[in-house]
């Protein structure tokens, strides 16, 4: 393992846990695991100090265990304590190695047992007498010894030191220095150690007894040789006094480091050393202590610690002369005492510095207590706040730890803090440093300093700075370097603390804070301590109580500043407001209760036993209302009742209280007391102008106590007061006094009203107060600005709805009709009112209503304004913005609106539809809040939206309460349906939440179904197709919603059946079980989660959804196939697949509805590939019904198809069972559409386009029928059935494209209702130029889909595509096509000739075409299934075209001629068995009278140039006359390919019958056409006339013009050097044949006139080679006259080369005259 461990990077965490593995090994079985370490390091003396040290931390991790030292052997122990000193000494690379060493000697040395045995082996390696150090780990590890057990190292001390003195002078190293400052320094500290552990030692003895004899001698000697502190430092001061000198000299070493471990290492001398030698020392070593730190800065505490050290020394010996150094020490340590703020980010080693510095100042107060109280004081009065805090912390400090000392100083101290502490008090001091003092005045109290006088100065400061606020501190005239992090909710909340700690622990505190604290219960700074404040004097209260008197309520209390009883009594009672609300109140109502209880005799004889008793169960109260957590329900995990809201709890709470009040003052049978508590609350308003709630509150106290009262003129008197006091811009002032004259309406109903008329019209005075200025002092109100009169007019309004509220019900009815609706019709009518006004209004109507309901009055009572209510409640949410809500005016609405319809009658249809919808279109979309707007009512809400949204429920539940009949479910329906699939996640919450709703309360309480009476719940269909999907939805709230919401549809449809309403369906699901399984909790649903639920919903809708209700819940899905989300669309199309699944068969009548908005909806979810899926397979699952009509629908969509209906034809085409059959219906109606028989119609129509021309124009169905093939074909499966269809596919498409190749597409197409047609559009045109692309297209995916790259190939090398929809060579490609056919797919060559056949006769000329050019390619090659000849079929097949060569259509003709000329090709035995029929057919093809254009001449030609190289001789001959005579105008012809296939068939003559006296005589007449095409425009012609002279040459009988051929011209090559050929053979010519000359000339004479100028060129230059060079004799036969005439005409030829061959030619001719 070890060797393991070394060869791992010790970077890794590999390492780390193989040492942990050897550790536990070591630690059960030590003494093998140690005997392995020693061996495996003495064995490997190579291994790096690395390893080696890892070895020995391995080794000291064992030895560290507690059990492990007992179980060592100690000879072992001797061999791991040399090994280590070994490894110690031996280490130079790092500190890792040497320094795991030593642990493992120090770990060893702790134990009693091996301390000896290490101290031996390190002073083996020191030896007495050198005057070199040893190792610096020997020195160091003796350090940590002395440490560790200082009992076991002090004994080895003497000689430690003794040969110590000799080596400390001769040190000069840092390194060195360092390790023995730091060593001398931990040998005195063990001296000290050993002292303290003798001395306990000693008093355990003593306590014991005598022992055990080992024991008693082994204490007996430490007694002997400890007897004292003293004597045990005498017994080395000597030494140490000699080490102190070498010491001291390292003060001024260059590394800090070392003078500061020597300056701590001084100052543990000094402890050690002489009094005397240290007297000496000070002059020189106090400066150089304060000078060192000063300088030092990361090592400071270790001079921190010396000088503390020091002072010890000095302190204890009161001749030490430390006065003149004591103020610069002390200032030298004073800015180490301040505090740091944050004592999380302090540094552990400034944290020490710190500790230091506070023991220095503790052992110096030992002795200079009175000094250091001074400089303290004197450092207070310093303006930076650290000087301030540093005195501060070190008092405290002072008077915790160092008190006997500075007992005798209280009166100094308290008299000397008395500045701090009205400096404090005044708010002039910084929250830290009131913190700070405040912490003092703690540590003052509990010393009793307090009690002396000055006492009082403390608790004033901390009274005052109960209410201290951020930010105080304006008066500072400093500026602070410190940020100010401390709160100023924590100081008060010490100095609430050190309160209660001195009203219950001080001697002096009645005297201290009686009845002083009751001068700030009724002071409005003070609010937020009043909890301290009561606590503190229920706690003098109690003491008082305890010590067995009663509380004085006499003395003192006639101070004007000292609250009465009255005064505190309301103040308590307004101080229990609130309490269950939050952990403050709860803890301010709770020590006012208590307050209240012990106050009782006080505020009234009559409450002594009642008022305790109430509180007692107040509190409980309070307890069980408190929310979770709070002080009163800390313990309990809470009740029922802690769930209750937040708005009920406070309520409850309220009630209690004033109930509190009522008992009170009920109790309290004198009128005047009740009068006087009233005004006590009155005068209290101006208690809380920054607490609306408190002031509220304190209202509704004054109304109820109003109520009991009979003064009729008080009561008006504190009426008005309370408006007058009122903030009427705070709503809840506003709300609390309207309550409050509700209260006092209760029983002052007609003075109430009366009053309210009056101050209603203080509005007037205000608009007169210009005429009427000089009486406005006398009007009993103030100065109110316009807008706090608006704010008034609210308060007044809303007070009118409290008045009613609160009116007894006898007089209710007539008060409302008479007075109030009177009073408030006058602002209702105006919607453009200031809002606080409406929000008043509403308010009202609301408070009107329930007054008006059934629960309030015991008569029926039918309220006439509902309407007009309503109807002003319109107007005002109108007058809203729908997205952003500002006010309260939608929520108030809400809860007006439902309060109305709550009442008789039930409201109409109408006014349930106009105020749902303006309720719902106004909440719905909200989505904004206004910064900073509170809720009103609604306390489960934390938002004014969420309360807004709650309270429209409450309206719209209330609505179906009272109208519970379909027709309302409906209509509110309607109203939420535009909001399901809105792209605000509120919006749809906010829809489904509210249809789940209405289907829960008109289950509950619908009216129009019945037991027995079975009918159809009629939403059902729409609230399916809508709320299903949403199961998928987003939003988890959502999908929950919904779920429950199609729960309580199908619930409600099975009542509807006339069942009873708990009767239990148990096919249906339950919808906790369900959203466990599918829907999950949280985020979005998985998609296979959404799927599957989408399933199970899927069937039980199909199975339960009425038949007369499919086509609403089919629109309804339609609909919400657009959903933005796409999982939601997804699943309305799986459900629209289900239940055309499962109902398909039943919607033929609107299948081509159906289809079209399917259809229709594709590209619009295209982006969804999911929804895209789902309702393609909902296409599929309706074709399984109704196929064709699926298919027709199709049909007649535009072309080019778009992406979506290329997917709906491939989606079809994939089904197995429905390809088969839409294949079969597409081919059925293209073959009908093309012709076919003389009934069906053509697919064109011909357009006359004037001047006798006409176009054919295609017939849109037509082409729709071919790019529907094309796509299935694409995906056509199972690949069986499309290959069975295959060859009709092919018939089909190449008789549509020999139908619509000479067509073109529509420019404008009408339907005859005028509506244009959109089948053929412009992009269609632009991708297919002309319809025969279409087949074309279609051919060629095809064969992509059967893998007939071959084919595809061919097509490409051959350009047929192009062909293919090129009017005059279409036929062409069809024979490529068939070629390919027939080498790659010869299976489908019969049954494709099958079929062609019967077409030959068909009427239509595209048919017979068609099938010809099919029939005419495969006359080359007519394979069978296995690529054989079939022979049986090219007889049918050559059968056929030879009736064809009589059609009266050329193209056929001509595909006849050109397929038996392709004869050739055949085996010998067809060839012998039909040549003569091939010849035939050529032989026609050159007679034909209607081949105005050559075309069949042309494959005629080709046919017999073909024919000529394979049939006998004999047939050649017998037709070679007639040949000849016909070939011979083919050389002149406009095609240059007739031309050259012309020549080639007759070289190909000459070659095989050429010596027939025909053909010779044939050669020499055109002869100069060959010479002259051997120079053609056409390379083709060129070659062809090459080859033919090369044939021919021989059979000229001219040895000469044979070489001439043979040397210049060679097959399939051009001629090189044309004119040198041509005057070559000119010559040899002329003399050759010379009786043939002068008709050479002249038939070159005729090509003068051909239409080539290229000929007429040549014939220039042959003319002049040929004559010129004759003898005279022959040139006289020559006709010159036309010969010369020709060449003079030729020189005026247009062409510049006829020109210039002609002169040539000329030229020649110079002999003539």
């Amino acid at each position: 393992m070890f060797d393991c461990a070394v060869t791992l990077n010790s970077a890794e965490g590999a390492r780390e846990d193989v040492a942990d593995s050897l550790s536990k090994t070591g630690i059960e079985q030590p003494t093998v695991f140690l005997s392995a370490a020693y061996t495996f390091l003495m064995q490997h003396s190579k291994l790096t100090g690395q390893n080696r040290a890892f070895v020995l931390s391995t080794v000291n991790r064992v030895l560290e265990h507690n059990q492990t030292p007992h179980d060592l052997d100690e000879q072992q122990a001797l061999l791991i304590i040399n090994l280590a000193t070994q490894e110690m000494t031996l280490s130079k690379e790092s500190d890792d190695w040497p320094q795991a060493a030593c642990n493992v000697l120090v770990t060893l040395a702790k134990r009693s047992r091996f301390v000896g045995h290490v101290m031996e082996a390190l002073l083996q390696k020191f030896p007495p007498g050198q005057i070199s150090s040893p190792h610096r780990y020997i020195i160091l590890t003796l350090a940590n010894v002395a440490e560790h057990n200082a009992v076991g190292f002090v004994p080895f001390l003497t000689d430690i030191l003794s040969r110590a003195i000799s080596v400390l002078p001769h040190i000069k190293t840092d390194f060195y220095r360092y390790a023995w400052a730091h060593a001398l320094r931990a040998f005195c500290e063990s001296v000290r150690e050993y002292v303290s552990a003798s001395a306990i030692a000693r008093i355990e003895y003593d306590k014991n007894g005598s022992g055990d004899s080992h024991i008693e001698d082994e204490q007996k000697s430490i007694n002997e040789t400890c007897s004292g502190p003293k004597v045990v430092q005498k017994n080395y001061a000597d030494q140490i006094e000699l080490a102190y000198d070498p010491v001291f000299s390292w003060l001024s070493a260059k590394d800090a480091k070392v003078r500061a471990e020597a300056a701590n290492c001084i100052g543990e001398l000094c402890l050690m050393i002489p009094p005397k030698r240290l007297i000496d020392e000070m002059r020189k070593l106090i400066p150089m202590f304060l000078n060192l730190h000063r300088k030092i800065g990361t090592d400071q505490h270790l001079v921190t610690q010396g000088l503390c050290r020091f002072l010890e020394s000095a302190c204890a010996d009161e001749n030490c002369p430390l006065d003149a150094y004591l103020e610069d020490i002390l200032n030298a340590l004073f800015p180490l005492v301040y505090s740091v703020p944050e004592q999380s980010i302090a540094s552990n080693i400034s944290m020490r510095n710190q500790s230091e510095a506070f023991r220095c100042f503790h052992v110096a107060a030992t002795r200079f207590a009175d000094k250091i109280v001074y400089y303290l004081l004197h450092k207070m009065q310093n303006v930076q706040d650290s000087s301030k805090l540093g005195a501060i912390n070190v008092l405290r400090h002072l008077l915790n730890s160092a008190g006997p000392y500075v007992e005798d100083k209280r009166s100094l101290v308290i008299l000397g803090l008395k500045p701090m502490l009205l400096a404090g008090s005044e708010g002039l001091l910084s929250i830290r440093v009131k913190k700070a003092m405040c912490q003092l005045c703690v540590a003052l109290a509990d010393h009793e300093y307090i009690d002396v006088e000055g006492g009082n100065n403390v608790i004033i400061f901390l009274v005052k700075n109960l209410i201290v606020q951020e930010g105080e501190m304006t008066k500072k005239a400093f500026f602070s370097s410190e940020t100010e992090v401390d709160s100023a909710a924590h100081l008060r909340a010490q100095c609430g603390q050190a309160l209660q700690t001195i009203a219950k622990t001080s001697s002096t505190a009645h005297s201290l804070l009686w009845p002083y604290l009751f001068e700030f219960i009724c002071s409005q700074e003070y609010s937020i301590a009043l909890t301290d404040i009561f606590k503190c004097i229920r706690i003098l209260i109690e003491r008082t109580i305890k010590a067995g008197e009663k509380p004085d309520f006499e003395m003192g209390f006639d101070s004007p500043h000292v609250a009465g009883n009255l005064q505190v009594f309301s103040r308590l009672i307004t101080c229990t407001n609130n309490a269950p609300l939050s952990l403050v109140l709860s803890k301010r109502a709770t020590e006012a209760l208590r307050l209240l209880s012990i106050l009782a005799p006080w505020f009234h004889n009559s409450l002594r036993d009642v008022l305790p008793k109430r509180c007692d169960e107040l509190l409980v109260v309070l307890k069980s209302l408190s929310p979770p957590g709070t002080l009163n329900n800390a313990v309990e995990g809470g009740s029922s009742a802690v769930c209750e809201l937040r708005l009920a709890r406070i309520a409850r709470w309220h009630a209690h209280i004033l109930d509190l009040l009522d008992l009170c003052v009920k109790n309290v049978n004198d009128g005047e007391w009740r009068c006087a508590l009233a005004a006590a609350m009155g005068k209290q308003f101006n208690l809380y102008g920054d607490a609306p709630e408190e002031k509220a509150f304190l209202m509704r106290c004054l109304g109820g106590a109003l109520a009991l009262s009979t003064n009729t003129s008080f009561v008006v008197d504190h009426l008005i007061l309370l408006f007058r006091s009122t903030l009427h811009a705070q709503q809840i002032e506003r709300t609390g006094c309207a309550q409050a004259i509700g209260y006092c309406a209760s029983t002052h109903t007609d003075l109430v009203l009366t009053e309210l008329e009056n101050i209603a019209k203080w509005e007037n005075f205000k608009r007169s107060s210009g005429l009427f200025g000089f009486i406005k002092d006398a009007m009993p109100y103030k100065q109110y600005s316009d807008q706090e009169m608006i704010n008034l007019r609210a308060t007044i309004m809303l007070s009118y709805g409290y008045v009613i509220y609160y009116c007894p019900t006898d007089v209710v009815a007539q008060r409302l009709e008479q007075t109030v609706l009177v009073f408030l019709r006058r602002y209702l009518e105006n919607p453009k009112q200031e809002v606080v006004v409406r929000e008043a209004l509403l308010e009202t109507i609301y408070l009107i209503a329930v007054s008006m309901g059934p629960a309030h009055l015991t008569t029926e009572y039918h309220l006439e304004c509902r309407t007009e209510f309503l109807n002003h409640i319109k107007d005002y949410i109108e007058f809203e913005s729908p997205e952003t809500l500002s006010n309260s005016i939608r929520l108030l609405a809400g809860k007006a609106v439902a309060a109305l319809v709550a009442l008789e009658p039930a409201i109409s249809d109408d006014d349930i539809w106009q105020i749902g919808y303006v309720l719902t279109n106004y909440t719905f979309p909200l989505c904004r809040e206004r910064s900073g707007l509170k809720t009103i009512d609604d306390d489960e809400s934390s938002t004014m939206m969420e309360a807004t949204v709650n309270q429209y429920h409450a309206a719209i539940e209330q609505i179906i309460k009272k109208k519970a009949v379909v027709g309302t479910v409906t209509h509110l329906l309607k109203l939420f349906q535009p909001y399901y699939a809105s792209a605000a996640d509120h919006e749809r919450l906010r829809a489904v939440d509210a249809t789940l709703r209405v289907l829960t309360v008109y289950f509950e309480h619908a009216t129009d179904f019945a037991l027995g009476r079975a009918n159809e719940f009629g939403p059902m269909s729409s609230l399916l197709a809508r709320l299903i999907p949403r199961i998928a939805d987003s939003l988890c709230a959502v999908r929950h919603a919904a779920l429950r919401a199609v729960y309580w549809t199908f619930r409600l449809a099975h009542v509807y059946k006339g069942l009873a309403r708990n009767s239990v369906d148990n096919t249906l699901f339950d919808p906790a079980t369900f959203i466990n399984k599918y829907l999950g909790d949280e985020g979005k649903l998985e998609g296979m989660l959404s799927r599957k639920a989408i399933s199970v919903m899927a069937d039980i809708t199909d199975s339960r959804l009425p038949q007369s209700q499919i086509q609403t819940y089919i629109s309804g899905l339609f609909g919400m196939l657009s959903d933005r989300q796409s999982q939601v669309s997804s699943a309305a199309a799986q459900l629209l697949t289900s239940i055309l699944t499962h109902r398909g068969d039943t919607l033929s009548a609107e299948a081509d509805t159906l289809v079209t908005t399917l259809l229709n909806k594709l590209p619009d979810i295209h982006a969804c590939v999911q929804t895209y899926t789902d309702l393609l397979a909902a296409l599929i699952a309706f074709a399984y019904h109704q196929l064709y009509a699926c298919i027709d629908v199709m049909l007649v969509r535009p072309l080019p198809y778009s992406v979506s209906m290329i997917d709906a034809w491939h989606t079809m085409s994939h089904d197995h069972s429905l390809f088969p059959l839409i294949a079969d219906y597409l081919l059925d109606l293209i073959t009908a559409g093309c012709g076919s028989s003389e009934t069906s119609e053509v697919p064109f129509e011909i357009l006359d386009t004037g001047a006798g021309s006409s176009v054919k124009i295609v017939k849109p169905e037509v082409c729709t029928l071919a790019a529907a093939i094309t796509e299935i074909i694409k995906a056509g499966e199972p690949e069986v059935e499309l290959c069975k269809r295959i060859p009709n596919i092919l018939a089909a498409l190449l008789q549509f494209l020999a139908a619509v190749v000479d067509t073109q597409y529509p420019v404008l197409m009408k339907e005859k209702d005028g509506v244009k047609s959109l089948i053929i559009t412009p992009e269609l045109r632009r991708l297919s130029s002309t319809p025969a692309a279409l087949a074309s297209q279609a051919l060629r995916s095809l064969f992509l889909r059967t893998l007939d790259d071959a084919i595809v190939e061919k097509m490409n090398s051959e350009r047929a595509w192009s062909d293919c929809v090129d009017t005059l060579h279409f036929t062409n490609g069809i024979a490529v096509l068939t070629r390919s056919l027939s080498e790659h797919r010869p299976e489908w060559i019969r049954p494709l000739v099958t079929l062609l056949i019967p077409r030959m006769q068909s009427p239509s000329d595209a048919y017979r075409i068609a099938a010809t050019a099919v029939l005419s390619a495969l006359t080359k090659r007519c394979p069978n299934e296995e690529g054989e000849a079939d022979n049986k079929l090219l007889e049918a097949l050559i059968t056929n075209l030879m009736k064809a060569l009589e059609d009266r259509n050329l193209k056929i003709r001509k595909l006849v001629v050109r397929g038996l000329g392709d004869l050739a090709c055949c085996s010998d035995s067809l060839l012998n068995k039909y040549s003569s029929d091939a010849i035939q057919a050529a032989m026609a093809g050159l007679d034909d009278s209607g081949d105005r254009r050559d075309e069949i001449a042309m494959e005629a030609v080709n046919a017999l140039n073909k024919l000529s190289t394979r049939v006998p001789n004999t047939h050649l001959e017998n037709i070679l006359s007639n040949v000849l005579l016909k070939l011979r105008p083919c050389f002149e012809k406009e095609s240059s390919a007739l031309r050259a296939v012309s020549f080639s068939l007759f070289g190909e003559l000459g070659q095989r019958v050429g010596s027939c006296d025909a053909y010779r005589e044939q050669l020499l007449i055109n002869i100069v056409s060959i010479v002259l095409h051997l120079n053609d425009e056409e390379d083709q012609v060129k070659q062809m006339c090459a080859r033919c002279l090369i044939s021919v040459s021989s059979l000229l009988n001219s040895d000469r013009l044979t070489l001439l051929i043979e040397r210049d011209l060679k097959i399939d090559e051009q001629c090189h050097n044309y004119r040198q050929f041509l005057k070559e053979f000119s010559e040899i010519l002329a003399f050759s044949f010379p009786d043939r000359i002068n008709y050479y000339a002249l038939n070159c004479n005729n090509y003068f006139k051909s239409t080539s100028s290229r000929i007429r060129s040549n014939a220039a230059h042959m003319t002049g080679y040929l004559l010129g060079e004759l003898t005279p004799e022959l040139r006289s036969t020559i006709s010159k006259e036309l010969i010369f005439a020709g060449l003079m005409l030729l020189l005026k030829d247009h062409d510049i080369d006829v020109r210039l061959s002609t002169a040539r030619a000329i030229s020649c001719l110079h002999r003539y005259t």
